[in-house]
């Protein structure tokens, strides 16, 4: 698979990019910031795959970068427990559909099915259209400018499609 490999004397992985990377940034991004940057550049490095590895603590941490890879992966039916990774998340997030696995998450997934059926989404179609014209017409501003953080925008117009 392409991507880093795992080194005994690189415990951390591919986090030491990301370290250099935050300290190496002029202006200090936020951490957040930084660990863009880094994905964006692993991206650039190994995009042309379909997926590609990056490793964290000997821990292999699988990226798609295709559409068509994260569409086999979302259509399986085989049901994984979570990485232990996950553990961490849990705190945050509880255990919902993302952090639950095995018969826990076949059951949440089988109840949220219907809410993403076709018929249902039509429905939403013109409040779908309406924030992403919005968004549409803000990156087009935004294209003039050197750089932009889209996670604010994105995030807005996330919330203005769900609250409709």
């Amino acid at each position: 698979m392409p991507g880093s490999r795992p080194s005994f004397f690189n415990p951390l992985g591919d986090v030491t990019q990301f370290i250099f990377t935050h300290l190496t940034s002029p202006n200090r991004d936020s951490l957040d910031h930084s660990f863009f940057k880094c994905l964006a550049e692993s991206f650039n490095k190994y995009g042309n795959k379909s997926l590609y590895c990056m490793w964290i603590l000997y821990e292999p941490f699988v990226l798609f970068s295709k559409a068509d890879a994260v569409k086999e992966l979302l259509k399986g039916t085989a049901i994984n427990e979570k990485s232990w990774v996950y553990d961490f998340t849990k705190a945050l997030f509880g255990t919902g559909l993302l952090t639950s696995g095995g018969t826990k998450w076949k059951s949440r997934r089988k109840l949220l099915n219907p809410c993403f059926h076709t018929d249902i989404l039509k429905d939403f179609q013109e409040v779908f259209n309406k924030h992403a014209q919005k968004l549409a017409n803000f990156f087009k501003r935004e294209t003039e400018n050197e750089f932009t953080y889209i996670d604010t925008p994105l995030k807005l117009s996330t919330l203005d499609m769900i609250c409709g």
